[in-house]
């Protein structure tokens, strides 16, 4: 073949390859590859469980080459969306692997929301409160206005929580009380004389009246 006709044929053939490389990079999509969700941390499941905020979770699987459900999910009409991107702020976000080998612990049973596809799970700071968006959610709920308001019920739900443990828990005034008066009690056991009190006599006559104060209730 003379030099001529090869670089005829190398021409030619190269627009071809080129071609047919743009089309294998179209039809792929890896879930958790676009920008809406690709700085989302992946973490172990009792860390994430732990942390005391709302928190939003995307789940995909890595394993679909095709993978229409978590691009259309990733996308811009979705949480590509800039107002959902704007909610999401409130919210820690972390993203899990559906075959559990990225982020350790989750359980099957969440990471089975989604297989072949990909899921978004909402969850309150408390963890009792969870809201799936899956392949099984109605495809009219599959909207940013429909993830804003269920984002919006998880920022209800932990306001109002919020009061009722507040209420439990032990006021951060009366626990400095506390902290004052075992202070005070551990000098009156060295013999130090306390205001409006005589200084004793004899240091080591000194009557120790400190006891140890019972624990208040744990935080939760």
């Amino acid at each position: 073949m003379r030099p001529s006709a090869c670089c005829r044929l190398i021409l030619i053939a190269l627009p071809v390859l080129l071609l047919a490389q743009v089309r294998v990079s179209a039809t792929e999509y890896r879930g958790g590859s676009a920008a809406s969700v690709k700085t989302w941390s992946a973490r172990n499941y009792d860390d994430v469980k732990a942390l005391a905020s709302p928190k939003v979770i995307y789940f995909y699987d890595l394993d679909i080459y095709r993978n229409n459900f978590a691009e259309k999910m990733e996308g811009k009409d979705w949480l590509g969306n800039e107002d959902v991107q704007a909610a999401l702020k409130k919210f820690s976000r972390f993203k899990v692997r559906y075959d559990g080998l990225e982020a350790r612990g989750w359980p099957k049973e969440l990471r089975e929301h989604s297989k072949n596809g990909a899921s978004v799970l909402l969850m309150s700071s408390d963890n009792l409160m969870l809201v799936w968006f899956d392949r099984q959610t109605a495809a009219d709920l599959m909207t940013p206005e429909r993830f804003m308001a269920a984002a919006k019920q998880i920022e209800e739900y932990d306001k109002s929580h919020k009061v009722e443990k507040e209420k439990d828990a032990p006021k951060e005034k009366d626990k400095d009380k506390d902290k004052v008066a075992a202070k005070g009690d551990d000098l009156k056991i060295k013999g130090i004389a306390q205001p409006g009190e005589d200084k004793p006599k004899d240091d080591k006559k000194a009557t120790p009246i400190a006891t140890k104060r019972p624990s208040g209730p744990a935080d939760e």
